[in-house]
């Protein structure tokens, strides 16, 4: 007797609460615990999830020609680091991870002094 490979598409032998949350991801949770400042921008320029500390970088990003949705277009395909120096406005410095995904862009930073104060 010879045993038969029968093909199963993917993701059939996931939970169906796993396969929901491969369909639809989410953001809001890998912000939210990470140490640092973290956002997630949509495609169209909205932020979308973002936590406590990502105020900062989000103000430093708006503020650059095209603003958010810039940012989105100009990433490409390839992850990359950003190092934005502190300003006198209490700005901190930090440097910033620019991850690109399907359905926008991931940030994750780190602060590298704390903001000065003007």
């Amino acid at each position: 007797m010879t045993a038969q490979l029968s093909p199963r598409p993917r993701g059939a032998s996931l939970p169906a609460r796993a396969l929901a949350g491969l369909a639809a991801p989410r953001y809001d949770e890998l912000c939210r615990r990470f140490p640092g400042p973290a956002a997630f921008i949509a495609t169209d320029g909205r932020v979308r999830d973002l936590n406590d500390a990502a105020q900062p970088l989000l103000a430093v990003l708006d503020d650059r020609p095209g603003g958010l949705r810039g940012v989105v277009a100009s990433v490409g395909a390839f992850a990359r680091f950003e190092h934005f120096a502190g300003d006198g406005m209490g700005r901190p410095a930090m440097e910033v991870a620019v991850v690109p995904m399907q359905e926008g862009v991931l940030l994750l930073g780190r602060l590298l002094a704390p903001p000065r104060r003007p």
